[in-house]
């Protein structure tokens, strides 16, 4: 006797996946109606390839980067060679900034040791504001210049070697060409009140993001508050298909295995996007060259 077979659990399924399917639809298309908030020309530097990507997946997303964020390759090369990266540390995040955002800190700093880089508990949701290429970027690169300097300094006082000079000198390099121009300089609870503070679109992008808090130790080994930015909402841009061809000769095909532990050669970008932010603050792709 055959045991009849219920199609109620797959029309089920199907109907969700495109009613979830519809949603997104919808929120991307309100997002692009009406007037956009910014518009904005990034590069490989900002929006960069994935690690990987299979001849098989039809969807390719670039990443929206940080400058906190190390390039890939960069990021790579340091680990093989147990290399520690220098952290970003935004001055603007301080104690009372983080509690004018609610984020819950306390008086004193944890006691153990293996506590003080943990991050504060609790996050909290607040809207970010990116600029690109400005002030924020160039005191970021002099620090790493200022860092080299003083290595130079070590190197010849005998307090570091020649081989830190060089690992110093390469990260730099990488550095100064392909990590991300975008840094947050400033953020807020209410969106109208920091827009209204950052008018221009062209140099400034205000997106939803999460903002933390942790202990670390300054180069001089004192234990400091440090506010973090653990992310953004929208990490991710989705190229559309008119505009593939011109970012699919740059895709990294198969995953090769990787012996080296050189630092990457210094690579400009290969290409620029134009990105507009609409009306939930996501951004899309309008341009590619």
């Amino acid at each position: 006797m055959k045991r009849s077979v219920s199609l109620w659990p797959v029309a089920a399924g199907c109907a969700l996946v495109l009613l979830a399917n519809g949603l997104l639809l919808a929120a991307a298309a309100w997002n692009r109606r009406g007037e956009r908030h910014g518009q904005m020309t990034l590069t490989e530097r900002e929006l960069a390839l994935p690690a990987e990507h299979s001849t098989e997946n039809t969807a390719l997303f670039l990443s929206l980067s940080l400058a906190q964020d190390p390039p890939q390759q960069l990021r790579r090369s340091a680990f093989r060679r147990r290399y520690e990266l220098p952290r970003t540390n935004y001055a603007w995040l301080d104690r009372d900034k983080l509690r004018e955002l609610g984020v819950r800190i306390a008086d004193t700093p944890p006691q153990r040791e293996e506590d003080h880089d943990a991050p504060v508990p609790g996050t909290r949701r607040a809207f970010l504001v990116l600029e690109l290429d400005g002030a924020a970027w160039a005191r970021w690169l002099g620090d790493q210049e200022a860092h080299v300097d003083r290595i130079r300094r070590q190197v010849e006082d005998g307090t570091a070697s020649s081989g830190d000079l060089a690992d110093a000198v390469s990260v730099l390099a990488i550095d100064r060409t392909m990590r991300s121009r975008l840094v947050p300089i400033d953020a807020g609870l209410d969106e109208a009140s920091v827009r209204s503070r950052y008018p221009d679109g062209a140099r400034y992008a205000i997106v939803p993001g999460l903002i933390s808090a942790g202990y670390a130790r300054s180069v001089g080994g004192e234990l400091e508050l440090r506010g973090r930015v653990v992310e953004l909402s929208v990490s991710a841009v989705c190229v559309p298909k008119e505009f593939r061809s011109r970012i699919d000769a740059f895709l990294p095909r198969e995953a090769e295995p990787e012996v080296s532990v050189a630092w990457p050669s210094p690579q400009a970008s290969r290409y620029q996007a134009t990105v507009a932010f609409g009306r939930r603050n996501e951004p899309w792709l309008i341009d590619v060259r």
